[in-house]
């Protein structure tokens, strides 16, 4: 039948076809892909618009990307890139940062998003997420100057310092800690925050209750104290909304400012594992806190 149709009308409804199943039947748009000659050159760029790197598959990723002419692919990632793990020092030497001229996404450690930020001038990236074990630890230096022009979108688990156990121990209160976030980025309009509790992996001293519910007011306060911030967001998860969400919700009630929003995630929570499998999940299914997170409501707030 496809040759009896204009060309434009076929062409439109592959691409179509693609674009419909790229986030709930990734399989049906390969398929398509491998059609023809020309169904991979229309379908491959919605195919590589969202992948995910593990250290496995970020091996043959690169030797596949640096053979001559599939550098291409690279290029048309555009729309997310999921790094579950630290790249080594040999990958990350060998790993083709520099094509990655259209992303405009990435979750990932620190490090791996200062290096693909490096290799890339203009830097592509506006959706920045940063993983557990960096965001507390940001500064000013972390990205390069070029890069830090242009996020727009930050997003980061709350730091372990926010917890009693690890509260005398750091220097910097969560005001000033805010402040050496959001003040390096004149770009910068949204923040999202993640509060995640995990059985067995919270503060010895408490679990999820050592968590002090005084610094997330104070980070919160000090983010929407800033003009610039168009859009600030809360993901709360795991033993924080089994055991605390009242106290959540009554804090986040207090605080009068429609530019606040929040994702309540009833998914249960057993380990760290199912919350790396959800982030896969969420991202592969074009879900994040951004379009998750709804306003606060004030209906039933305390007079």
């Amino acid at each position: 039948m496809a040759d009896k149709l204009p060309a434009e009308l076929v062409i439109n409804i592959i691409q179509l076809a693609a674009e419909s199943w790229r986030f709930t039947d990734r399989q049906s748009v390969v398929n398509l892909a491998i059609t023809s000659a020309a169904s991979y050159k229309l379908v491959s760029p919605i195919l590589y618009h969202t992948i995910i790197l593990t250290v496995i598959n970020a091996r043959y990723f690169t030797e596949f990307v640096m053979d001559e002419g599939n550098e291409v692919l690279a290029r048309r990632v555009c729309g997310h890139v999921r790094a579950l793990h630290d790249f080594s020092s040999e990958l990350t030497t060998k790993f083709p940062a520099q094509f990655f001229t259209s992303l405009a996404r990435i979750h990932s450690m620190g490090n791996v998003i200062q290096f693909i930020a490096e290799e890339n001038s203009p830097c592509p990236l506006r959706y920045v997420s940063v993983s557990s074990e960096n965001f507390g630890l940001i500064s000013s230096e972390w990205l390069p100057s070029h890069a830090r022009e242009v996020v727009t979108h930050l997003t980061g688990y709350l730091p372990i310092f926010f917890s009693e156990s690890h509260w005398d121990n750091f220097t910097t209160n969560p005001k000033g800690w805010i402040g050496s976030i959001v003040h390096p980025l004149p770009a910068l309009t949204h923040l999202a925050l993640i509060l995640v509790g995990v059985p067995g992996t919270n503060d010895a001293r408490g679990g999820v209750h050592a968590f002090r519910l005084t610094a997330l007011d104070q980070a919160l306060r000090e983010l929407l104290a800033s003009s610039r911030l168009k859009g600030v967001a809360l993901h709360v998860c795991g033993l924080h909304v089994e055991q605390r969400w009242d106290e959540i919700e009554a804090l986040l009630r207090s605080i009068d400012d429609k530019r606040l929003k929040v994702w309540r995630d009833d998914r249960q929570l057993p380990s760290w594992r199912e919350h790396r499998t959800w982030a896969i999940e969420d991202i592969m299914n074009g879900k994040d806190v951004w379009s998750e997170a709804r306003p606060i409501d004030h209906s039933s707030a305390a007079p």
